[in-house]
């Protein structure tokens, strides 16, 4: 982290460096599969804290909006394409 001028924090359960500026942190305890990790390249493990920043995350709900699109989730789809959240759309009960 120091050597690329990434700034961390110490996280809350662990102990860990969590990533300064992010919107949503986990930390996590690795479970030991030896079998799954030599034959898929697979780890497994237990998130032991969760925090989130309440300018996307209140009262249990994600909230992407205009106002907070600098905090918006990068997700990765595969071969090197991305999305961001661009629109949510409300459910009506029925």
């Amino acid at each position: 982290f120091e050597r690329h001028g990434i700034a961390s924090f110490d996280g809350p359960a662990l102990g860990l460096p969590l990533i300064d500026g992010c919107m949503a942190w986990l930390e996590c305890r690795r479970i030991a599969e030896p079998h799954s990790e030599a034959a898929y390249d697979t780890f497994f493990g237990e998130v032991v804290s969760a925090q989130a920043d309440a300018r996307v995350f209140a009262d249990g709900r994600w909230r992407f909006a205009d106002d907070n699109a600098a905090l918006h989730t990068l997700h990765h789809l595969g071969g090197g394409l991305f999305a961001l959240p661009a629109a949510t759309v409300q459910a009506r009960r029925l």
